[in-house]
């Protein structure tokens, strides 16, 4: 987890194309009472785009439990007749730290069932998932992770990350 605080901003114009544009800015504030975040992101161009903005606070509840939850408030935009669309939802998530080496987590995104503009028939998504990792050493990670997205079939994914440097 982090140990300071820290801030990064990332920009990006994918494949050259304007309507690609990526940008976002986060910043971490370590306290002694746990780690507070904020994110903002930004994805299109004038004439259509998302942005994300979230707050988060995270801690470590026991020795080998970690919780978090974070707030969004996310926006749709396009030019002309379709206008643009709010909303505001959030996640929680859970890491339990099994030994010295492996982590077991579980997040759920938008538990709410919120919905753009409060119209229900324009729902976001909820999302739950469950992940399990171990460092096999300093420098590799493995892991997996269930996903459960609403209306769509169960997903599993997993990798392998490599540090080159500490």
């Amino acid at each position: 987890g982090l140990t300071q605080s820290a801030a990064g901003v990332y920009g990006e114009k994918r494949f050259g194309l304007q309507h690609l544009n990526v940008f976002t800015a986060a910043f971490g504030l370590v306290t002694s009472s746990g780690t507070f975040g904020v994110n903002a992101g930004f994805f299109g161009f004038s004439q259509q785009n998302q942005t994300q903005l979230s707050v988060s606070y995270g801690r470590k509840i026991a020795k080998v439990v970690d919780v978090g939850a974070s707030f969004y408030y996310l926006q749709l935009s396009q030019a002309g007749m379709y206008g643009s669309a709010s909303a505001i939802t959030g996640s929680v998530g859970l890491l339990m730290h099994v030994g010295n080496r492996v982590q077991v987590g579980a997040n759920a995104y938008n538990p709410f069932g919120s919905s753009w503009n409060n119209k229900k028939e324009e729902f976001i998504p909820s999302r739950y998932s469950f992940g399990m990792g171990m460092d096999v050493s300093d420098n590799i990670f493995i892991g997996t992770e269930i996903i459960k997205e609403e209306n769509l079939p169960v997903d599993v994914q997993a990798g392998i990350h490599y540090s080159f440097l500490p």
